[in-house]
C-alpha cells in the first residue's frame, strides 16, 4: 500500500505559519499576539486606491502587519530557500511609503533571513533598546512623508515587477471611460451608463492579444460600436485576463505616448515626461509578469506622427509584453496599412492583424436584447426581422429615446418594462435633428443629400449599381464632387464621414455615414419637391412617393417624414397625400417580359429575365443561362403602389404613437383599418440572405399569408397594439367591422396585435384581448380558411 501526497501548493495553514515565523524574526522581542497582520490592503497611487492581495502558492506576498490599529510595517514575504533581492525590498518600501496613514517599517523575509528597514530613509532598523517604547518613539518621530518620496514610490512600483501597475493602470482606464459615459437619455456620450451590448470583435480581439499578435487593428464606419469593443476589452481584461488595459483618445492630438503621460499624472499624480514615458514603456514590453494593452480609439487617418509612434510601439525596439490594440474607419485603416506610394503595405500593415465590426449578427442581436432588458426596456415581438436594428448606431438612438421618455413617465412602476418598436420609425430623425447640431456638419450633408438625390434620379445608372444604391446610402465620387468642393470631399474622408471604395461595376463610389443625418437632410429635399406639386394630379404625388421611398434607403422614413415636413408650409397636405394613397390600392403587376437586378446568396449580382413565353434567365459575370425547373407562375406577378403604402403605414403609426389616449380620432383608425388590408407586409424588402427572412404560406387559392408567431412585420400592425391597449369603445366597433369584413390579412394583423396584449401585465386589457380572439377574431379566421380550402387551428 502507497501513500501519495496530493496537495502540492502551500495551504493557507503554511501560509500563516510562514507569517508568524517572520514576524518573531523581525520582532522577537514582543509577546506573541502583540503585532496583527493582513493579507489584503490597499495603497494610494494619486487619488487611485490600489488592492494588494497575498496568496499562499505566490512566491512572494505582500503582508501589511499592525500595531493595535495603526500600520507598523509591510511584509515582503518570500518563501523559504528564495535568496533576498533588492527589488523585494524596493516593492516593500514602496507599499509602506503609499499606506495612509504610512508604514514606517518595511520587513522582508524569507524565514531564515529577515531584513527590517526604515522606510523613510531604506536603512536597516537597529534600534538601541527593544521593547514597546522603542515602537512608540518610533510613531512619535516619523513625520510626514516627502512628496518626493511618494514620486518615487509611484515611479518604482510602476515599473517593477509589481502586479501593482496592472491595477493602477486599469483604474485610470476605468476613471477615462467613466468620463466618456453618462445616462442613457444623454446621446451625446459615446457610452450608455450600464448599458453595453457584447460583440463578437471582443473576443477576436482578445484571442489574437492571448496568441501574442502586438497590433490588432479593429476597422467600422462611424457609429458601428468600435468604441463600444474597446470598452468591453477594458471590462472582460480586467475580470477575466491578467493583464494590464490603458484606455487612450487618439483625437485629442499630443500623440499616444503623452496621452498616457497625461493619462499617468492625472490620476497617479505621476508626473513624467513624454521621454521618461516612452522608456517607462519599453521596460514594461521587456519586463516580466502580465502584458500591457494599450487601446487607441478614434485614431485619425493622416495623422503622421501618430502612425510614427504606432510603428515605434509595435517594432523590434520594444518587447512583446506592450501590445496596441487601434479603432479606426475604414479609410484610415486602409490608409494606415498601405504605404505612401499605395502599392506595398507599410510595417503596420505587415504586423497588424484586422477585425472588423459592423451590423449584428443573430447573436450579437440577442445580446442587444439583454442590454436593453437590463435598462428596462424589451423589444416588441418582430424585432429580429428589421434590418436596421441590427445597426448599432440605431440601437444607441432608440436606447436613448426609450430613456428620456421612461425618465419622464410615471405611470412605468418599477418591474415593468418599456416595449419599444420592433422597426424603425420618423423619431429617429427627429433625433438626428436634435442631436447634430454643428451647422457645418449639416451644410456638408445638406451637400451630400443633393448628390444622393441626383443619382437616384439617373436612370441610366447600371441595375446592379441602382440595387446597392437603394439598400446603402453612397454616392457616385463624379456626382459628389459637381456639388461640393473637392477639398471639403477630402476632408470628409479623412473624418471618416465618407468612405471611397470600387463598385463591381468598376464605378468609384463613396459609402455615406451617418445614415440618420443624411436621412434627416433628404426628407427636406423632398419635402420641397411635393410641396411644389399640384394638389389636383394625384398621379404625380403618388408616383413622386413610389420614387423617393422605393429608391432611397430608409426611403419609407425619409417619405414619411418629408410630408410631415411639407405640411409645416401646406397644412392640407398630409390629408391629400392620404386620400390619393388609399384610393391606389396595391395591385398585382405582371412580370412576364419583365427584368429583376438582385443580389444572390454570395453577394454578387444578377440580372433575372422573365421573357415573354414563360422562360426565365439569369445573367451574373457577363454570362446569360436559363434556369430549368423554375415555374415562371411562381413568381407570375409583383406589387404596383406598395412603397407609397409603407409610407402610409408609417404616417398612421406615427399618428397613432403622438395621439393622446382621452381624444377619439375616427379618420386616423379608418385611415389604420384601410392600411391594414394590404396583401403584403408593409416594411421594405430585405435583399440580405439572413436567417432573420420572414416566413410565407401561399394557400390554395393564391393567396399568400405570413405564419403565425412571428410578431410584428410592420408599423401598421404595431400601431394596432397602441389603439387595443387603450381598450376605447372605438377599438370595440373597429374590431367588429373588421371581423366582418372578410379580409384575412385585416384578421392576420388584429390577431397578432391581440396575441401580443395578453401577455401585458394590465390584467384587464389581457383578459379583454383573450376574449377578443376567441369570439370574434378566431372564428372570422376559421370561417375564411374553411372557404379557402385550408385547415383551421387556433
Amino acid at each position: 500500500m502507497s501513500i501519495k501526497k496530493l496537495t502540492t501548493e502551500p495551504t493557507e495553514a503554511d501560509f500563516e505559519a510562514r507569517i508568524r515565523v517572520a514576524i518573531s524574526h523581525a520582532f522577537p522581542w514582543l509577546a506573541p499576539g502583540a503585532i496583527k497582520h493582513q493579507t489584503k490592503f490597499s495603497v494610494r497611487l494619486g487619488r487611485k486606491s490600489v488592492d494588494v492581495e497575498s496568496r499562499p502558492n505566490e512566491a512572494r506576498a505582500d503582508i501589511i502587519l499592525y500595531s493595535d490599529t495603526r500600520p507598523l510595517a509591510v511584509l515582503e514575504l518570500k518563501r523559504n530557500g528564495v535568496a533576498l533581492s533588492t527589488a523585494d525590498e524596493e516593492q516593500g518600501l514602496c507599499y509602506a511609503k503609499l499606506m495612509s496613514p504610512f508604514a514606517p517599517l518595511t520587513v522582508i523575509s524569507n524565514g531564515d533571513e529577515t531584513r527590517v528597514l526604515n522606510t523613510l530613509t531604506g536603512v536597516a532598523w537597529a534600534p538601541d533598546t527593544t521593547d514597546e517604547k522603542t515602537l512608540a518613539n518610533l510613531f512619535s518621530n516619523v513625520g510626514k512623508i516627502a512628496t518626493s518620496q511618494v514620486t518615487e514610490a509611484v515611479t518604482t512600483l510602476l515599473g517593477g515587477d509589481s502586479k501593482a501597475w496592472v491595477s493602477a493602470l486599469n483604474a485610470v482606464t476605468r476613471e477615462q471611460l467613466a468620463e466618456l459615459t453618462g445616462d442613457l437619455a444623454d446621446a451625446q456620450l459615446p457610452f450608455g451608463r450600464e448599458f453595453l451590448i457584447s460583440r463578437q470583435a471582443t473576443d477576436e480581439c482578445l484571442d489574437l492579444l492571448k496568441k501574442g499578435h502586438r497590433l490588432v487593428v479593429l476597422s467600422g464606419a462611424p457609429l458601428s460600436g468600435k468604441s463600444n469593443v474597446l470598452r468591453e476589452i477594458c471590462q472582460k481584461v480586467e475580470t477575466e485576463y491578467a493583464m494590464a488595459v490603458l484606455f487612450v483618445e487618439a483625437d485629442h492630438g499630443g500623440g499616444i505616448i503623452q496621452r498616457i503621460a497625461d493619462a499617468l499624472d492625472k490620476s497617479l499624480d505621476w508626473s513624467i515626461s513624454r521621454d521618461e514615458t516612452r522608456r517607462w514603456l519599453r521596460k514594461r514590453s521587456e519586463s516580466p509578469g502580465a502584458n500591457l494593452v494599450v487601446l487607441v480609439d478614434n485614431v485619425p487617418s493622416g495623422d503622421h506622427v501618430l502612425r510614427k509612434e504606432i510603428e515605434d510601439l509595435t517594432s523590434n525596439y520594444f518587447g512583446a509584453r506592450v501590445q496596441v490594440v487601434l479603432a479606426l474607419h475604414e479609410n484610415a485603416a486602409e490608409a494606415m496599412q498601405a504605404s505612401q506610394n499605395w502599392l506595398t503595405q507599410s510595417p503596420l500593415g505587415r504586423a497588424a492583424v484586422s477585425v472588423t465590426v459592423g451590423a449584428l449578427a443573430d447573436v450579437e442581436f440577442e445580446s442587444a436584447q439583454e442590454a436593453f432588458r437590463g435598462i428596462g426596456m424589451v423589444f416588441a415581438l418582430g424585432a429580429k426581422h428589421s434590418t436596421e436594428l441590427r445597426e448599432p448606431w440605431v440601437l444607441r438612438a432608440l436606447a436613448s429615446m426609450a430613456a428620456a421618455h421612461r425618465s419622464q413617465t410615471e405611470l412605468i412602476e418599477d418591474g415593468q418594462y418599456l416595449q419599444i418598436p420592433p422597426m424603425v420609425g420618423v423619431d429617429v430623425i427627429n433625433h438626428a435633428r436634435s442631436r447634430f447640431l454643428n451647422s457645418e456638419l449639416t451644410r456638408l450633408y445638406q451637400c451630400m443629400a443633393t448628390a444622393v438625390m441626383t443619382d437616384a434620379r439617373d436612370a441610366s445608372r447600371d441595375p446592379s449599381l441602382l440595387l446597392s444604391s437603394i439598400h446603402t446610402f453612397m454616392v457616385r465620387r463624379k456626382t459628389l464632387t459637381q456639388i461640393m468642393h473637392h477639398l471639403d470631399v477630402e476632408k470628409l474622408i479623412q473624418l471618416g464621414f465618407i468612405r471611397e471604395f470600387r463598385h463591381s461595376t468598376g464605378v468609384q463610389m463613396l459609402y455615406v455615414r451617418l445614415p440618420e443625418l443624411v436621412a434627416s437632410e433628404l426628407a427636406l429635399l423632398v419635402a420641397d419637391s411635393l410641396s411644389e406639386l399640384d394638389p389636383d394630379q394625384p398621379k404625380l404625388y403618388l408616383g413622386e412617393i413610389e420614387f423617393y421611398a422605393s429608391l432611397l434607403p430608409m426611403g419609407d422614413i425619409i417619405v414619411a417624414q418629408a410630408i410631415f415636413d411639407a405640411a409645416t408650409k401646406k397644412p392640407d397636405i398630409i390629408g391629400e397625400i392620404v386620400d390619393i394613397v388609399l384610393q391606389n390600392p396595391i395591385q398585382q403587376v405582371p412580370v412576364l417580359g419583365v427584368k429583376f437586378a438582385m443580389i444572390m446568396p454570395d453577394g454578387k449580382h444578377g440580372t433575372l429575365t422573365i421573357s415573354e413565353d414563360g422562360c426565365v434567365m439569369l445573367t451574373r459575370d457577363g454570362k446569360t443561362r436559363r434556369l430549368k425547373g423554375i415555374d415562371p407562375s411562381e413568381v407570375s406577378c409583383t406589387y404596383s403602389n406598395l412603397y407609397a403604402w409603407i409610407v402610409l403605414a408609417q404616417i398612421v403609426y406615427h399618428y397613432m404613437h403622438t395621439l393622446d389616449e382621452e381624444v377619439e380620432a375616427p379618420e386616423v383608425h379608418s385611415t389604420l383599418l384601410e392600411v391594414c388590408k394590404a396583401p403584403a407586409p408593409l416594411r421594405k424588402p430585405n435583399l440580405d440572405y439572413a436567417s432573420f427572412g420572414i416566413q410565407t404560406l401561399e394557400t390554395p387559392t393564391g393567396v399568400s399569408l405570413t405564419l403565425p408567431g412571428q410578431g410584428f412585420l410592420d408599423s401598421a400592425t404595431y400601431a394596432l397594439l397602441l389603439m387595443f391597449s387603450r381598450r376605447s369603445l372605438q377599438a370595440g366597433a373597429w374590431i367588429d367591422i373588421a371581423a366582418d369584413s372578410g379580409c384575412v390579412h385585416l384578421l392576420n394583423r388584429i390577431i397578432t396585435a391581440l396575441v401580443e396584449l395578453t401577455h401585458t401585465t394590465d390584467t384587464a386589457s389581457a383578459e379583454w384581448a383573450y376574449d377578443t380572439l376567441h369570439t370574434r377574431l378566431y372564428p372570422a379566421l376559421k370561417q375564411w380558411l374553411g372557404a379557402n380550402g385550408m385547415p383551421s387551428t387556433e
